[in-house]
C-alpha cells in the first residue's frame, strides 16, 4: 500500500509539474504550449520512426526546422494576441473584462 501511495504522489506531482508547464501564469490552459509541445512530440517520432525503419541516425536538419518553425510559429502567435490583447486595454484605461 505504501508503495502505491508513493506512486500515486509521484504521479500528482508530474500533473502538477505539466499542468505549470502548458498553462499561463494566470492558470489558463495555453494553445500556443500545448500545439508547440504536439509539434515536439511529433518531430520526437518522426525521428524514431526514421531510425527504427533505417537502423541509421537521420540528418536533423529538417525535422529541427520543423520544430522550430512549426512549435515557434503556434507559440509566437499565440504570444502576440495575448500581448496586443493585454495592450490595447490599457491603452484604452478599460477594466478587464470578467470572464
Amino acid at each position: 500500500m505504501q508503495l502505491w501511495n508513493s506512486f500515486a504522489g509521484f504521479v500528482k506531482k508530474l500533473a502538477d509539474f505539466h499542468f505549470g508547464v502548458f498553462s499561463e501564469p494566470t492558470g489558463q490552459a495555453s494553445f500556443g504550449r500545448w500545439s508547440a509541445g504536439v509539434v515536439v512530440v511529433t518531430g520526437c517520432f518522426c525521428v524514431v520512426y526514421v531510425t527504427v525503419k533505417t537502423h541509421a541516425i537521420p540528418e536533423l536538419a529538417g525535422i529541427t526546422g520543423f520544430i522550430a518553425a512549426g512549435g515557434g510559429v503556434f507559440y509566437g502567435a499565440n504570444k502576440a494576441a495575448f500581448a496586443w490583447g493585454n495592450n490595447k486595454l490599457e491603452a484604452n484605461g478599460q477594466p478587464e473584462e470578467p470572464k
